[in-house]
This record gives structure tokens, sequence and C-alpha cells, in this order.
């Protein structure tokens, strides 16, 4: 990942929300390892091989993270779990 969309992304992370945040629904450990991947920027397919799993089932768990942190795609259930100290920045 770039190093300006980092920096923004940590900019976007670190900036309080509007509202208070709501708590979120338990993830999954593998749930929270996919995100981590999603943070770098990490395509389905390139985590579907990284992990041993199909492009399917990565597409299923990114979509299972999206609801859980009532996320309306990718970008926002990594700035979200960010947020909420699901994952780390680094």
């Amino acid at each position: 990942m770039p190093k300006s969309a980092k920096k923004c992304l940590m900019l976007v992370a670190l900036h309080p929300a509007a509202s208070a945040p709501r708590k979120p629904a338990p993830l999954s450990q593998r749930e929270v390892e996919i995100l981590l991947h999603m943070r770098e920027g990490t395509t389905d397919k390139e985590i579907a091989r990284l992990l041993g799993l199909s492009e399917r089932t990565v597409q299923h768990h990114v979509q299972s993270v999206c609801q859980k942190l009532a996320a309306a795609n990718r970008t926002q259930a990594v700035v979200t779990a960010l947020r909420r100290r699901i994952i780390p920045l680094h």
C-alpha cells in the first residue's frame, strides 16, 4: 500500500466518529486474520492463495466482516475495525 494511502487510512481511523460507535458483533479469528490482509489492500484472490482457501470462502468472510461491522464496503470495514481497535494500525 502506498505511504500516502496508509497515512490517509491512519488519519481516518484515528479521527473520532461523529456518533458513539456501536458495539461490534464478535468476529471470528479467521475474520480478523482476513481483516488484517484487507488492511494491507490484499485482494480476495491473494488472500485465498496466502491462507490456502478458495476465493469464494474469502469473499464469504469479507461479506461477513462487513455485515458484522455494519460497513458498506471493504474500506469502511477496515476503518471501522481500526477505530474500534479490533485490528492494529501496523
